[in-house]
């Protein structure tokens, strides 16, 4: 659904994009500068929410997204390794048959 929104939101502003009027207010120096602003206002916002979550999941003692990706990507790991030992001993039985 988010992509939907967001590619509606792009074609929307390609369209935009190529009226002049658009043209004319991209080009004034006040619009690119409260854009500029728009823009680390968000980044600003971002960070302060990820600093909070964080912040709650440590009381909580949640784990974060970084951390469940790196407990999969050690757990995927692990079965690997499991999987790698269970074959060496088929085949070292399968030798000794």
């Amino acid at each position: 659904m988010f992509d939907q929104i967001r590619q509606a939101a792009v074609t929307q502003a390609m369209k935009m994009m190529s009226s002049s009027t658009v043209t004319k207010m991209i080009s004034d120096p006040r619009v690119t500068n409260a854009f500029s602003k728009g823009l680390m206002l968000q980044q600003q916002i971002r960070t302060q929410v990820t600093d909070n979550l964080r912040s709650v999941f440590d009381t909580l003692r949640l784990a974060s997204k970084e951390e469940v990706v790196a407990i999969n990507d050690k757990l995927s790991r692990i079965e690997d390794s499991v999987d790698a030992l269970q074959n060496m001993v088929k085949s070292v039985q399968q030798k000794k048959a």
